[in-house]
């Protein structure tokens, strides 16, 4: 991933604040948000021998041109030029938005906030279920049983708007918090705020009329740290939490590291490496490459190699095992047959497909239903039971081939489909057995657990040493399935 090395990039503390150090990798990983879009561009200029039409900074364009592309540099760097007033809008609306709150948080009586922790970006289904029959397999439930955490929590906050009713966890306090960082009370904060604003605003106006667009792609931004910047750096969170499903700290992170506050970042999965078939090198993603958070949480010692060959930082990295996600209320089906958990990496439609820019071609429909064909007819040729479960529902953008398949096999007695929002812990703990395609978590998940656990193969196209599955065996070919599912099948039967 190209970096912004040019001497004239020049970085404005008033923007940056905090990660003034981190400019260049910032405005990286800003830009590099926009992958998506960067790889329609790409296979739109492919696939019809056409020129190349994208908003993107010219040193990206130059890099682009000379991988052969033709572009065309008038109407890519108007569109640059769209996408920087765009932001820089966004940016002004975003001042006056926390402005607005600052001045109503200024007629406020200032309160000292109890001891607290915050989770970001998380849905309805992370937080704990109102039946209390069922403890649901969510992170803020993994959170409470972690013996990491920090001492006496009395609040755990969120940011699930649909869940703004509070709730008591064993004496401690679940609530909706609309802001992840506290507005300080008093006119000077007000006016402290006002006077950096129009810096801000100012800076970012002329350095856009000079070239230096990164001022105006970041205001947005700037303008969260700086509530933090100019405050007192009181009424923090211990901790704040961020899922993996986030890509980079936000602006406003940086700000904390003068405070007490720790900003972790956990991953609910592990299938994040990539290693192209056939090799042991792993290829980094554009989001992995960039990485760049303080702390991170993650499964196993072979997990934390992974993050440490992502991020040479020298950042934290802490074992804490798999971590709990997300859950519902459906209950996993009873049955005294052997059971068979099925967990598989679902194919997009060709279109999604391709903009992951994926660099080989396993989770394709021909491997997911011979995948899916294979398991269901070894478990019927065992005696077994399979509940098969998607990580999450995609709805139009699974590929219908492998939907008409799934309702086909449905129609089978020894087959059951699991809600996708199903926690895969409540799964596997119902389940004898467990099959995954490589490289999910959910084969980890069954090994830390205790559950017999391996990775599926239906092609021969990995090999059995393969380094992304972190020691968890690989077995290739359906007369292989065949006869490890007898013999563990064999295993559940003697144990009753």
């Amino acid at each position: 991933m190209h970096r912004f090395t040019n001497e004239n990039f020049k970085y404005s503390h008033i923007i940056f604040g905090a990660a003034l150090p981190h400019a260049e990798l910032v405005v990286t990983q800003a830009v590099a948000l926009r992958e998506y879009v960067i790889n329609r561009a790409l296979l739109q200029s492919l696939g019809g021998n056409s020129p190349l039409y994208v908003g993107l900074p010219k040193a990206w364009l130059q890099i682009i041109s000379e991988k052969g592309f033709n572009i065309n540099f008038l109407v890519c760097n108007l569109l640059w030029i769209v996408t920087i007033l765009k932001n820089f809008m966004l940016g002004c609306r975003q001042i006056f938005f926390e402005l607005t709150k600052l001045a109503l948080y200024s007629l406020k009586e200032s309160k000292q906030r109890c001891r607290y922790v915050y989770f970001s970006d998380l849905t309805r289904s992370c937080l704990p279920q109102l039946n209390a029959s069922l403890e649901s397999r969510c992170v803020i439930n993994w959170y409470l049983r972690w013996q990491d955490k920090p001492d006496n929590i009395q609040e755990l906050c969120h940011d699930v708007e649909e869940c703004a009713n509070a709730l008591s966890l064993g004496g401690v306090k679940l609530s909706f918090c609309r802001s992840p960082y506290p507005y300080p009370t008093g006119a000077v904060y007000v006016a402290k705020y006002i006077i950096w604003a129009i810096q801000a605003i100012t800076l970012a106006a002329f350095s856009m009329l000079r070239g230096r667009w990164w001022h105006s792609l970041l205001l947005a931004e700037a303008a969260k740290a700086a509530v933090i910047r100019l405050s007192d750096g009181k009424n923090l969170a211990l901790q704040y939490l961020f899922p993996n499903s986030r890509s980079y700290p936000p602006l406003w992170t940086y700000e904390l590291n003068a405070s007490k506050s720790e900003i972790l970042f956990y991953f609910y999965s592990t299938n994040n490496n990539v290693y192209p078939i056939g090799t042991k090198n792993a290829l980094l993603s554009t989001r992995l490459s960039l990485l760049n958070w303080p702390n991170y949480l993650v499964w196993s010692k072979t997990h934390a190699a992974f993050i440490k060959d992502c991020d040479k930082r020298g950042a934290a990295i802490k074992e804490a095992g798999p971590i709990w996600f997300s859950d519902n209320e459906m209950p996993v089906p009873q049955t005294t047959a052997p059971t068979i958990a099925v967990f598989p990496v679902q194919p997009q439609r060709l279109y999604r497909y391709c903009l992951l820019g994926l660099p080989f071609e396993y989770y394709v429909p021909e491997v997911a239903k011979r995948f899916l064909k294979d398991i269901a007819d070894a478990a019927s040729a065992v005696e077994a039971r399979v509940y098969f479960k998607n990580k999450r529902n995609i709805q139009k953008l699974a590929h219908p081939s492998v939907r008409m398949l799934c309702d086909s096999l449905a129609g089978r007695d020894n087959f059951s489909i699991i809600d996708p929002d199903t926690s895969a812990f409540r799964v596997i703990e119902k389940a004898d057995i467990v099959v995954s395609m490589p490289f999910t978590s959910t084969a980890l998940a069954a090994h830390q657990i205790g559950k017999p656990s391996i990775y599926y193969d239906p092609m021969f196209s990995i090999a059995s040493d393969d380094p992304s599955a972190h020691g968890i065996q690989i077995i290739r070919g359906f007369e292989a399935l065949k006869a490890w599912l007898l013999i563990q099948v064999n295993e559940v039967q003697r144990s009753i």
